[in-house]
């Protein structure tokens, strides 16, 4: 599993095998990880080789330490900031986690509910879903201007045949279409049977559910979406400043 001659740093690779061990459940939350020693000696390397790559884990918050007894699995988050407009793919490189899209659905013709920006007209439904290290994180279901939609869903299917990560905002850069502000608001709700399933969490299970209505450059409605985040996987966060 680690390779000293790889081009790859070896506390990457170390730091690479337990997050993958972390992400997919093989290490469980409040696991205590073997000491430095032993991790040495697991994987054939220097304890300062080893600490560089707890070091890794710690900032990217997927353990915790205690002074005196060690490192511990932590939960893990995907940490969103709402102060930014950034794509799930840019998310999860950043993170350097293996990350893909489903296309769930697509339907055309779609009535809209003038409460939700585009007033009486039709448009597309499009239903996604986010996968990291091959387990569900997040599902989509994104109201989209049908003469949008209809340029965006032959990449995405693309995209989806060759295993890649995308949103919507990422398919919107593709065809030039920019996104100006998004206007969102954050709940927390109860997963019901459908989301239990796609999900791959109990009935009942608390999601993080966030509704998005996207502009457009000339500030014209885009696209409105509604998203669940597995609770035990992603958290939000921003900045509030004084102005006072």
């Amino acid at each position: 599993m680690i390779d000293p001659a790889a081009s790859i740093p070896l506390y990457m690779q170390i730091y690479g095998h337990l997050q993958s061990q972390i992400l997919d459940g093989t290490l469980q939350v409040g696991d205590k990880l073997p000491s430095e020693r032993e991790l040495g000696g697991i994987y054939n390397a220097s304890r300062i080789t080893v600490r560089q790559a707890l070091e890794r884990l710690l900032k990217d918050e997927l353990i915790v330490t205690v002074q005196g007894k060690g490192a511990y699995v932590k939960r893990p988050l995907l940490r969103l900031d709402l102060m930014q407009v950034t794509s799930f793919g840019a998310i999860m490189q950043e993170r350097g986690l293996a990350a893909s899209t489903k296309l769930l659905g697509f339907e055309e013709g779609v009535r809209v509910d003038p409460s939700v920006g585009f007033s009486g007209s039709e448009a597309s439904r499009l239903e996604l879903m986010g996968l990291v290290q091959g387990k569900p994180a997040v599902h989509y279901r994104a109201i989209i201007r049908r003469e949008v939609a209809q340029r965006i869903v032959p990449l995405a299917r693309e995209h989806e045949r060759h295993g890649r990560v995308f949103s919507t905002f990422s398919l919107f850069s593709e065809i030039g279409c920019r996104v100006s502000k998004v206007n969102q608001e954050i709940f927390a709700e109860d997963a019901d049977d459908f989301l239990a399933s796609v999900l791959d969490v109990l009935p009942g299970k608390a999601l993080l559910k966030m509704s998005s209505l996207a502009f457009d450059a000339a500030n014209a409605p885009l696209e409105y979406k509604v998203a669940h985040y597995r609770s035990d996987r992603y958290s939000f966060s921003l900045v509030r400043e004084n102005l006072a």
